[in-house]
């Protein structure tokens, strides 16, 4: 199986690598610096930043200074949907915290972290450099679920993060509404898959509600709510024993035929063939 995970140690890459898909890219400076442009901002590491970005678009330009050392790691964007699924949906305010990674495109490692993230080029080049490793995936994957640990560490001692409830901070109208519709999400999206629905709840109409969704996560309300219903269909059926029809019934859907129907549409494969990667 092809790993979905692409590690280099050379900046060059920044520039001319293209998967085909959306793709989540991590840069560790570890020494020196380097200067990125992406869509006219110029982003400069120095030892110890660790920066992120989505690969829609290409890197313009790039500096380096002589002593520069990077690890650079690629992912496809789909493939981390289900880990920060896992890892966010028991937060509170995960809308915020979540956010506020989006807002902050750099972080900068103490030792500490540092010594974590050596150890995730470690993990992640043993496991990739072993093909007969029959949990490589699965491996990696467990990887991506401590990375992501690692970040709402370091939000948690760096960030006031924005909450309703909490008077040191408002949210904008459009991030309340965001926030609004993702928390319901999380209550109703096992059975609710409508704009229409989410926009009665919120007494707005489908359409400001998908151009909301759309201005902040470049995605639209239904993407958002098939993205969320398939890994919550992905989960049950990977980590639970419930049959099939079990959970069919539990996602409310009219039939174990609509089920089907609907997983196949949007993943290509049946429930069970879906159920059944799991296992290889």
């Amino acid at each position: 199986m092809k790993s979905t995970i692409f590690i280099s140690t050379n900046t060059e890459d920044l520039l001319h690598r293209h998967g085909g898909e959306e793709e989540l890219t991590l840069v560790f400076c570890l020494r020196g610096e380097l200067c990125i442009r992406l869509e006219a901002t110029d982003y400069c590491l120095q030892s110890n930043d660790m920066f992120r970005y989505i690969r829609s678009t290409p890197i313009e330009t790039i500096y380096q200074s002589a002593d520069c050392e990077v690890r650079i790691y690629t992912t496809q964007l789909h493939s981390m949907d289900s880990a920060f699924y896992h890892c966010l949906r028991s937060e509170g305010d995960w809308w915020g915290k979540w956010n506020f990674i989006m807002g902050h495109p750099i972080i900068h490692l103490d030792e500490r972290q540092r010594k974590i993230g050596s150890h995730f080029h470690e993990l992640i080049t043993l496991y990739m450099s072993d093909e007969n490793y029959d949990y490589r995936e699965e491996a990696l994957e467990s990887i991506k679920h401590i990375f992501i640990y690692e970040v709402l560490m370091w939000i948690k001692n760096v960030a006031v993060v924005p909450s309703e409830e909490s008077g040191s901070a408002r949210l904008l109208s459009r991030d309340a509404l965001m926030a609004q519709f993702v928390h319901l999400l999380e209550q109703h999206s096992r059975y609710q898959r409508e704009v229409q629905w989410y926009a009665d709840q919120m007494h707005i109409t489908p359409k400001y509600l998908s151009d909301i969704v759309k201005h902040i996560t470049g995605k639209t309300a239904i993407q958002i709510i098939r993205d969320h219903t398939l890994c919550e269909i992905k989960n049950q059926l990977m980590y639970t024993d419930k049959t099939i029809k079990e959970i069919a019934y539990d996602m409310n859907f009219s039939s174990l035929s609509c089920f089907s129907k609907y997983v196949h549409q949007h993943t290509g494969v049946s429930p069970a063939t879906l159920r059944a990667q799991k296992a290889k």
